[in-house]
């Protein structure tokens, strides 16, 4: 489960809700006659072992599918995690990001503690021409600067769907938050961790 959250907002959705769904595509004249043949064979009784090795192959990949297990945000997520509140300044937001060598800040509600917002370090680099926007100074409130709405998940979110959800909405990073609080950071770079210690790719739909 997916949610997004900001002032005022705390809106559930479901994945579905969140991906380009894609078009239907008509079955080509070969796989409608591979279907053909592996509906006749079925109906013949045929041994396992009197059938294609393109079928067995086909049947054992989608019994190893089945039973994959999925990898949940609470195992791959950075806690705790770093952030800032949204009454905090601009200076504060870059000292961070420069100590800890991130590039993502949650931003928490100085008054109910819940994540209302996101800060990126191209945000920041926007912000950086202050000579040509007189708004964000190095006292400007990161409320003021942040992305108001920001996409979490929660910790036992497949970690596949969140690296889909970063495909398509071209995001860097997401906050997992449980009950409202926020409880970990998972990010493109984590994904990629998870890439190279699974390098058959077992834990991918």
């Amino acid at each position: 489960m997916f949610t997004v959250y900001g002032p005022g907002v705390t809106d559930p959705m479901r994945l579905e809700r969140l991906l380009n769904k894609p078009s239907v595509r008509q079955p080509s004249q070969v796989q409608r006659v591979l279907e053909s043949k592996l509906e006749v064979a079925s109906r013949t009784h045929q041994t396992a072992s009197s059938l294609p090795s393109a079928y067995q192959v086909y049947r054992e990949q989608e019994r190893t599918s089945q039973s994959s297990k999925p990898l949940h945000a609470a195992q791959v997520m950075v806690s705790p995690v770093i952030f800032l509140y949204d009454e905090d300044s601009l200076e504060q937001a870059y000292e961070v990001l420069a100590h800890h060598h991130i590039r993502h800040l949650p931003l928490l509600s100085k008054a109910t503690g819940r994540l209302v917002g996101i800060l990126s370090d191209r945000d920041m680099c926007r912000c950086q021409c202050a000579s040509r926007d007189a708004r964000h100074t190095q006292s400007t409130q990161l409320k003021d600067m942040m992305e108001p709405h920001v996409l979490a998940a929660h910790p036992d979110a497949d970690v596949r769907d969140i690296a889909r959800v970063f495909v398509e909405k071209h995001l860097g990073a997401m906050p997992i938050v449980e009950e409202h609080e926020l409880v970990g950071m998972l990010t493109r770079s984590d994904i990629l961790r998870v890439v190279m210690l699974h390098l058959n790719l077992d834990v991918w739909k």
